[in-house]
């Protein structure tokens, strides 16, 4: 990984994509290289914006890492910013967390109002797949968004693929 040796030089744009891109090209988990890329993205998680937060939490559920100091750093900088997340952004970071196995109230609760109060209009059929998979997948239960979740999948059911409408 090429980007090691330039670690100090990315910034809250860089690092989340090198992660990104080390994810789509199944990088190996466990290769010693990313022990440093995974550092620099903890301690820069700060200035990351909503995309890249929602970006990193994918790359860790794609190469299937998941190391808790990591993760809670990444709830604790992804929930004060949930408001500035799009739909497709909590639906994606909800899904990672949820692929890992990883339940964090606070985050959680974060995506679930911020869905429901302004964003559940803008989710498509496979945002509310995602969404309610992620939940169902966590044993989260939020009464009050499945409620405005039932009511937007009325208007979208029709886009739903079969997967989507399994899940």
């Amino acid at each position: 990984m090429l980007c090691v040796a330039h670690l100090e030089e990315f910034d809250g744009v860089n690092l989340p994509t090198a992660l990104q891109t080390v994810a789509r090209l199944r990088g190996d988990s466990s290769d010693a290289r990313m022990v440093p890329l995974l550092s620099a993205v903890e301690g820069r998680l700060p200035q990351f914006t909503a995309q890249a937060l929602a970006n990193t939490a994918w790359a860790l559920a794609k190469l299937a890492i998941w190391p808790e100091p990591l993760l809670d750093a990444l709830t604790c900088a992804a929930v004060p910013r949930m408001s500035e997340f799009n739909a497709s952004q909590l639906a994606k970071t909800s899904w990672a967390f949820a692929k890992l196995g990883f339940c964090n109230a606070p985050l959680m609760q974060g995506v679930a109002r911020a869905s429901e109060t302004q964003l559940l209009a803008e989710f498509d059929s496979q945002g509310l797949a995602n969404l309610v998979w992620s939940f169902a997948t966590l044993q989260w239960e939020d009464r009050p968004l499945l409620d405005v979740i039932a009511a937007r999948s009325s208007f979208v059911v029709e886009n739903f693929s079969s997967q989507g409408l399994a899940n």
